[in-house]
């Protein structure tokens, strides 16, 4: 399977921008942007990204799927 090197910059890019999106939100951030994918096509290459450790997802006690940078540290209240 050939990768989409520019997809997956633009989502790290969004996620980079704004922790804490789940993956069908980061799907219409990028179809805004003007990506002209299906949000499915979008949500597995991220999906994709996190098994390869590019992008972590953090489930929250209500069931939600979070995505961050690996890097990224969030607040515990």
């Amino acid at each position: 399977m050939k990768r989409n090197v520019l997809l997956e910059a633009r989502i790290v890019e969004v996620v980079g921008e704004n922790p804490g999106l789940m993956r069908r939100q980061i799907a219409r951030v990028l179809q805004k942007q003007g990506i002209q994918l299906g949000q499915q096509h979008i949500s597995n290459r991220t999906g994709e990204l996190i098994a390869l450790g590019i992008l972590r997802e953090q489930v929250t006690e209500d069931g939600q799927r979070l995505v961050f940078l690996p890097e990224f540290k969030e607040v515990s209240s």
